[in-house]
């Protein structure tokens, strides 16, 4: 649940510090996919100190290669 309000008020801060700091939307995109890798990092972590690393760990590395397989086989513009 905590994850969820830190990403909801990064993203509602980022039209503010797009304003303030004269961010590109590339910048943006970098800081909002950051925040959210670090904070489904911290939730990994603690899922796998709770329940193991070896039940754990399976999940986000069979998700990582299905991504990378879709990102594979997606057909590339001529």
């Amino acid at each position: 649940m905590k994850n969820l309000v830190d990403v909801t008020i990064v993203n509602v801060a980022i039209p503010t510090g797009r304003e303030s700091r004269g961010a590109t939307f590339g910048h943006i995109q970098w800081i909002a996919v950051g925040h959210a890798l670090a904070a489904g990092l911290i939730t990994g972590g603690r899922l796998g100190d709770i329940r193991g690393r070896e039940r754990v760990l399976p999940t986000p590395v069979g998700l990582a290669g299905l991504l990378l397989g879709a990102f594979i086989v997606e057909p590339k513009e001529p």
